[in-house]
């Protein structure tokens, strides 16, 4: 989680009582997943793979049918 929040600008998440640990995390999913989204929508796909590779974070981009054709 560290590594993923400052990758997306926002290390003063580990600050936060509700992401202090798995299981605080994930008794908050409904908040981090609508931060973490708000912050991705900011930024095109090719922008956050760079910065997720940079950070060494394993992900891949969800396309939808036209893209994959």
């Amino acid at each position: 989680f560290a590594r993923l929040a400052a990758a997306l600008g926002h290390a003063e998440w580990l600050e936060r009582p509700e992401f202090s640990g798995m299981k605080a995390r994930v008794a908050n999913v409904g908040l981090l997943n609508s931060l973490i989204g708000d912050v991705l929508s900011g930024q095109t796909v090719d922008h956050w793979s760079a910065k997720l590779v940079e950070a060494d974070i394993l992900h891949a981009p969800v396309r939808n049918y036209s893209q994959c054709m």
